[in-house]
């Protein structure tokens, strides 16, 4: 698949004989990119609109490019915008989405998905801003490990270029997150656009599996009901209930940003407060999911150890919490609100 992945546009264009085959069969550009662990990609575009005109919910053209597994250099002309609520008032570099053209994705022999997220520094200082986006990142591949209803995610290099010349070139850690339709494609799954359900809707206990989750990781920075936020909400075919797939996790203990706002509503007292959200009448409901979490605990606790894109002084530091989440499920009780 990847022979038809050149650098020219109008290459792609002239020889590709597979655009007109599903999008199933066809590597979506970001499974081109995955790869290897690591991989280095350039965006130029405009970087004073981008960072100085966040507010906005407009795109603006740029081009992306990355090198693949062949070696070649593959350059696409995209569109990108600055994202998210919060973090784009906050953030010296706003979060943001890349958005595709389908038109050229196909003439490359690539699927429809158009639509990235992209998790990027925050802060201009590199070191911490660093730390903080790789820290989400493993959060990312903790859930990927305890659950295959989870959003995929790739670690970039990125080169910020400025299209006018005017600013200078910003080198930063970033990751790129899965297109909410290759999700759906890949799980079998519908993601409800704009979801608004009561709780009975849900299927209980994958709910509080996600509750518990997010309470390992110590985030509160999210909700599925009866208006999601940091969550996806789906349903799998043939089931009448919903599920919660959850994203977005740097308001989370783990990772532990500067900017964190503590969650009042619940009295939370510091970043690293645990408060369990989940639906439960009596603790002894979440007796199959602590189950879970424990047949899963030392491969965690592996993954944090040899998760070598981090310093050992903070692999210490982060699996040190986990132990203490699972001290917590080991006595069978959470802090509730």
């Amino acid at each position: 698949m990847r022979y038809f992945i050149l650098t020219l546009f109008s290459y792609c264009l002239s020889i590709n004989p597979l655009f007109s085959r599903d999008s199933l069969s066809l590597e979506s550009i970001f499974k081109s990119m995955q790869y290897h662990d690591v991989i280095n990609v350039t965006i130029e575009t405009d970087l004073d609109s981008l960072i100085n005109v966040r507010k906005r919910e407009t795109y603006q053209p740029a081009q992306f490019t990355y090198e693949n597994d062949q070696g070649e250099k593959v350059t696409q002309s995209i569109k990108v915008k600055p994202r998210g609520k919060y973090r784009r008032r906050v953030c010296d570099f706003p979060t943001i989405k890349l958005n595709f053209q389908k038109k050229a994705l196909k003439e490359c022999g690539m699927a429809k998905y158009d639509d990235y997220k992209v998790v990027t520094h925050c802060l201009n200082d590199k070191k911490v801003s660093k730390e903080n986006v790789i820290r989400e990142y493993l959060i990312y591949k903790m859930y990927n490990l305890l659950s295959e209803n989870s959003y995929q995610v790739q670690l970039v290099n990125i080169t910020y270029k400025d299209s006018k010349g005017k600013m200078h070139t910003l080198k930063r850690t970033a990751f790129l997150i899965e297109d909410t339709g290759e999700l759906e494609d890949r799980l079998g799954v519908e993601v409800l656009p704009e979801p608004k359900l009561p709780m009975d809707s849900f299927d209980i206990e994958q709910y509080n599996f996600v509750a518990l989750f997010q309470y390992m990781i110590g985030n509160l920075d999210w909700r599925a009901t009866p208006f999601a936020k940091n969550a996806k909400i789906m349903r799998a075919a043939g089931k009448s209930t919903y599920e919660v797939i959850p994203y977005d996790f740097d308001f989370s203990g783990i990772v532990n940003v500067s900017y964190l706002r503590l969650a009042e509503h619940l009295n939370q007292k510091s970043a690293r407060q645990r408060i369990f959200q989940g639906a439960i009448t009596e603790q002894s409901d979440l007796k199959s999911n602590f189950k879970r979490f424990e047949k899963k605990k030392s491969e965690l606790l592996s993954l944090i150890s040899n998760f070598e894109l981090l310093p050992k002084p903070s692999r210490k530091n982060i699996k040190k919490y986990i132990e203490s989440f699972y001290e917590d499920i080991a006595d069978g009780a959470v802090e509730t609100i």
